[in-house]
């Protein structure tokens, strides 16, 4: 027999048995890595999709805090009574706003300085008490 003969025929073919699958075994194998290829694909671009959304909220600048406080906010801020922030006011320890509203406002900075002061409690009138020996 002839080499050309020998090459074309398939009883004697030179290659091992069972090392090729058919074509339909690797198609269907093929589509079956692509589809988990396409699935993995689209799970890590939600989470980069997810990682950039968490890198934007970050990165986003804190609301602006409020710069006058009602007197109710006042002595959740001072942790008194608002007795005690009303008499505040009327000793002239704590400054007050007027807007347009019908109540005073309370400035953040007013209630920042008396706390740095620790002069929450009433004034003393009379002698200053005597020390303790």
């Amino acid at each position: 027999m002839s080499d050309h003969l020998r090459l074309l025929s398939p009883a004697k073919s030179r290659r091992p048995p069972g090392i090729f699958r058919p074509f339909s075994d690797l198609k269907f194998q093929l589509e079956a890595e692509t589809e988990a290829h396409q699935d993995l694909r689209s799970r890590v671009t939600a989470l980069l999709e997810k990682l950039e959304a968490a890198r934007v909220r970050a990165t986003k600048p804190p609301p602006p805090a409020k710069i006058l406080l009602s007197q109710r906010e006042a002595t959740q801020r001072l942790g008194i009574r608002r007795e005690d922030v009303a008499r505040l006011i009327r000793e002239g320890r704590l400054r007050t706003v007027t807007t347009g509203g019908s109540r005073p406002k309370i400035p953040v900075e007013a209630i920042d300085r008396l706390i740095a002061s620790g002069d929450l409690g009433p004034k003393r009138r009379g002698r200053p008490p005597k020390p303790f020996m």
